[in-house]
């Protein structure tokens, strides 16, 4: 896609209609709108977020690691995000 399309360092990676950077209701709204077409659910950027950074705690990557990806600076923030769902938690005590 990068060489495909040409883009050089500093140039957004899913440019808006107009080839500026995408508004963040732009955002939004590519997301929500393939999400329904493609599974038909109702899924936002913040679903998406809070998805990735599950995904990381199960691969067991650090907190910290984990909310420099996401851009946190309060790594209690993080934890919100990447909390584990009570049937994950079940499992935990067969991994230790």
């Amino acid at each position: 896609y990068i060489k495909e399309y040409g883009l050089e360092e500093g140039m957004p990676l899913f440019p808006s209609t107009r080839g500026g950077r995408m508004t963040n209701h732009g955002v939004y709204y590519v997301v929500r709108s393939w999400a329904e077409k493609i599974l038909n659910k109702k899924i936002s950027p913040h679903v998406l977020r809070h998805t990735a950074a599950v995904m990381l705690r199960k691969h067991e990557v650090d907190i910290a690691t984990i909310a420099d990806f996401l851009g946190h600076k309060n790594v209690a923030i993080t934890r919100r995000y990447a909390r584990i769902v009570p049937t994950e938690l079940k499992k935990l005590p067969s991994r230790l």
